[in-house]
């Protein structure tokens, strides 16, 4: 069975990530003795940081994939290009430092884990070109390294920083004691002077070294026994790397024992503990893809927090498999996700409650906010949901148009319609939380249907006639009801003084209304009782006025006079006629036309 060697492959992907950059950054020449961490990270539900390398598949941008690294990790490892420990603090300082740490990582909300090293490919010591030839225990060389390890936290001022990456590879190379100056027992005291330094220079700073609990290329255990070598005080918190499926004889996470890791503590205090990468493969001898979920879910509990241990970080090695020989990515090379990432993500998608999809409102509730929280629930500790309405498709019938509207502001779903509207809407609403998982359902909006009173037509509540004549109207164009047809309405008379009514409610309604005295004219009014089916009503005040006509004089009397020969007689023409328009002056003409008088009277 083929087992693979992550040390090897981890170098390859940080020189993956390697692009041009031409963005600048001062240096931190000139810092105050005392520093302080510039990552001050929320601890996130779960209880402990998670990190993860954001390798970009083919075609995806460092942008993309670092933002969508920074949805459900909290952390990112930081190697430099990679760079040896002498140069480190300058690219930290310069420009790939600004946008790798300052604009991809912090920019993004997460922090960096600084990854210093002693050692390079082959277990050989790193050395500067001017100290070619030096041992671990060569004083130049030791002071060089502590130099440069507070130069980096000068340069990132970092929270977490690891100076020596599975160091006990060293101790299981070279062993504890050794004449040539390579023996481990100088990593140890080089390790506590660099603890030292770190620490005085930047005290919020968590210093530790990583150590691997398995040879991988051997596939065996490490010797954890090398712990009990270094002072626990100094050690801010224990961290290993792990990959169990390298062991020979685990081959499936069940196989991996309960106290695979806390027995490491049977070699040292009791301190925090984390991981700084750890992997299972989704290759099928190794389970597949459930074998991968299933080391997460195991290494979230039965083997880390179900054992008492105090978990601060948690880091797979990098999200894309990096080539056909390598599976322990939580995507494949092309993008596509794994069942892991889900599991990695430790994220339950929104809910809803299928109770609480139905809104109910009476007919013209004009405005109407809605807490989508009544249907949708997140189960996942201080995940706060944000909403969308799906609008225009297929799935609802929902149209933003002036008779029914529906959006969505903040938490709440805000509706609002005309007046005298009434049906069902089907709204197509989905839920969003923190790590852009989806959930969506419809909800029901019940617009019910009330029994509107009838009411006077707008601007209808005024009718003008002249005198001596009958006006028809329309019923139409006076009175309306939102819920029947005119024709099904009940109409009396309340009261209409100086009038005359007569109301037809078939086929169309309509009113003949005219004034008891054909001269009379003036204001009035005229009241009606309107009811409607559903037994609502309402009386309706008509204002009535009747406009004066100019009229013609009467001949109240014969038009014939007798009169006798030669006798004269005096008449009294005014009571010959008479005006029905009141206040009326009338003048009599007397126009003689041969034989015959002829008296005409005239207005004054």
């Amino acid at each position: 069975m083929t087992r693979f060697v992550p040390a090897i492959i981890t170098s390859l992907v940080i020189m993956l990530l390697l692009p041009p950059v031409a963005v600048g950054r001062s240096s931190t020449e000139g810092s105050p003795l005392a520093l302080e961490p510039l990552d001050d990270p929320e601890l996130p539900p779960v209880g402990f940081y998670r990190g993860v390398l954001p390798n970009p598949h083919p075609g995806q941008s460092f942008e993309e994939v670092y933002g969508n690294v920074s949805l459900h990790s909290q952390f990112v490892p930081v190697w430099g290009k990679p760079s040896p420990f002498y140069n480190m603090s300058d690219d930290l300082s310069g420009s790939w430092g600004s946008y790798f740490v300052d604009t991809l990582i912090r920019g993004n909300g997460m922090f960096p884990l600084i990854h210093m090293n002693f050692y390079g490919a082959g277990m050989s010591l790193s050395t500067p070109p001017d100290l070619s030839g030096a041992a671990l225990n060569d004083t130049s060389w030791r002071q060089r390294y502590v130099e440069s390890v507070k130069s980096v936290v000068n340069a990132s001022r970092p929270l977490y920083l690891s100076v020596g990456n599975e160091v006990n590879r060293w101790f299981e190379t070279y062993g504890l004691n050794r004449s040539d100056g390579m023996g481990f027992e100088h990593f140890v005291s080089l390790y506590n002077k660099v603890y030292d330094s770190v620490k005085s220079l930047s005290p919020g700073t968590i210093v530790f070294c990583t150590f691997a609990r398995e040879i991988v290329a051997e596939h065996r255990e490490a010797n954890m026994s090398v712990l009990s070598l270094f002072d626990p005080s100094r050690l801010d918190m224990l961290v290993l790397t792990t990959y169990p499926y390298s062991v020979q004889g685990i081959n499936s996470v069940s196989d991996i024992p309960d106290d695979y890791y806390s027995s490491a503590f049977d070699n040292i205090a009791d301190m925090p503990f984390g991981l700084s990468e750890a992997a299972w493969p989704s290759l099928s001898q190794f389970g597949g893809e459930d074998g991968q979920v299933s080391f997460i879910e195991n290494m979230t509990g039965r083997l880390t927090l179900d054992q008492g241990l105090d978990m601060k970080l948690l880091g797979w090695p990098w999200l894309h498999d990096i080539g056909p020989a390598d599976a322990t990515g939580l995507r494949f090379s092309d993008g596509t996700a794994k069942k892991a990432l889900s599991a990695w993500k430790m994220n339950d998608p929104p809910s809803f409650v299928p109770g609480n999809r139905t809104i109910s409102l009476p007919e013209d509730f004009g405005y109407y906010a809605y807490p989508l929280n009544n249907t949708f629930f997140d189960t996942d500790p201080g995940d706060e949901l944000s909403y969308f309405l799906w609008n225009g498709t297929s799935y609802t019938n929902l149209t933003n148009t002036s008779l029914f509207r529906a959006e969505i502001r903040g938490g709440e779903l805000l509706l609002g319609s005309l007046e005298n509207v009434s049906g069902t809407y089907m709204l197509r609403v989905m839920a969003r939380d923190r790590m852009r998982e989806t959930n969506w359902t419809f909800i029901q909006v019940r617009v019910l249907e009330i029994n509107d009173p009838p009411a006077l037509l707008d601007g209808q509540g005024n009718v003008t006639f002249n005198e001596g004549f009958t006006q028809f109207m329309d019923l139409s164009h006076l009175i309306t009801d939102c819920d029947d047809a005119l024709s099904e309405l009940e109409i009396t008379v309340i009261s209409a003084e100086h009038l005359v009514t007569i109301i037809h409610m078939t086929p169309d309604p309509f009113m003949y209304l005219y004034s008891e005295d054909p001269e009379w004219f003036g204001e009035t009014s005229l009241l009606l009782r309107v009811v409607d089916t559903g037994g609502e009503g309402v009386v309706l005040n008509i204002s009535v006025t009747i406009l004066p006509v100019e009229d013609a004089p009467v001949l109240m009397i014969p038009n014939v006079i007798d009169m006798t020969e030669d006798v004269g007689r005096t008449l009294n023409v005014s009571a010959w006629w008479s005006d029905p328009d009141p206040g009326e002056v009338l003048e009599v003409t007397v126009n003689v036309s041969g034989g015959k008088v002829g008296l005409e009277p005239y207005l004054d």
